[in-house]
């Protein structure tokens, strides 16, 4: 009996001293992981965030080694075409190319174009092979200026977007109706095509009056010519109320409208009068004369 007290008194006081160790301890630290690619480290505290980057990880790196798969593929086939010991430099030619009649086609043109080249002076060639590095030049200076107007274009477009949105959004502000994204996009697409009409830049305030109009137009157009079924359920609900309303206001009398504008007269009704018998006789004389 003894021992079992004791032990329950122990037991009492190591529970005591584990509930006072639980409440005062710490609360688990966050996980966190670190990502780090030679000088560049970065901490991550989300699981997430983790995985979604490791999943473009992998995909980013399965593409890279698909491509670097191909480049290889070409290269080893580039190599064996140089190498005039190749017995199948023919075969590869001919499955690169297609048929055999667009191989003759080729072999035909390159060897005319050598036997032109051959029949050429020295000075000739000198000229010849000087004019075509001239429109390799050239050819590579104009594949240059459009790259580089493309990317000053996409630039001005990517400007003019941002512009058109901003004024987009602060122009909806006074609209009275709630913004829609057809709406929006809409509006923008009003805004860009004036600007390449070269007419000048088409306020937001007015694109969306243009717009607006637009779509009434089209909204009456096609109710006045769709089948009744048909405009009822395209209605919205909050419109259906609204002609509920309005067609029990039209078909209620002008009486029952009056009703209940005017007071009604809560006096009970008068008994009528009680006539004399000397006014009975004298209104009966006045009938018969």
């Amino acid at each position: 009996m003894e021992t079992g007290t004791e032990t329950a008194a122990s037991g009492g006081e190591v529970g005591g001293e584990v509930g006072q160790s639980t409440n005062s301890a710490p609360p688990p630290a966050k996980k966190k992981w670190l990502l780090k690619d030679g000088d560049y480290s970065e901490e991550i505290d989300s699981e997430d965030e983790l995985i979604r980057r490791a999943t473009h990880a992998t995909a980013a790196q399965r593409r890279f080694d698909q491509a670097a798969k191909m480049r290889k593929e070409i290269q080893e086939e580039r190599e064996a075409l140089r190498r005039k010991d190749n017995p199948n430099r023919m075969a590869m030619l001919k499955k690169m190319i297609g048929s055999d009649e667009d191989l003759e086609e080729l072999a035909s043109s390159f060897l005319l174009e050598r036997i032109k080249y051959n029949s050429l002076s020295d000075t000739e060639k000198e000229n010849l092979n000087l004019k075509r590095q001239l429109d390799e030049t050239g050819k590579e200076k104009k594949e240059r200026e459009e790259r580089e107007k493309k990317y000053r274009l996409d630039q001005l477009n990517a400007k003019a977007a941002q512009e058109i949105d901003a004024e987009i959004g602060e122009a909806l502000k006074s609209f009275s109706s709630k913004p829609t994204p057809r709406l929006v996009m809409r509006i923008a697409e009003d805004m860009i095509a004036a600007l390449n009409r070269k007419g000048g830049a088409l306020k937001a305030s007015d694109a969306i009056a243009n717009v607006s109009k637009g779509l009434e137009a089209d909204l009456l157009e096609y109710l006045e010519n769709a089948p009744e079924e048909k405009v009822l359920a395209l209605l919205p609900k909050r419109v259906r109320e609204l002609l509920r309303k309005s067609n029990l206001a039209e078909v209620q009398s002008p009486f029952a409208t009056r009703s209940r504008s005017e007071p009604r007269d809560e006096r009970p009704p008068q008994r009528p009068k009680k006539m004399k018998t000397d006014d009975f006789f004298k209104n009966m004389e006045k009938k018969w004369r």
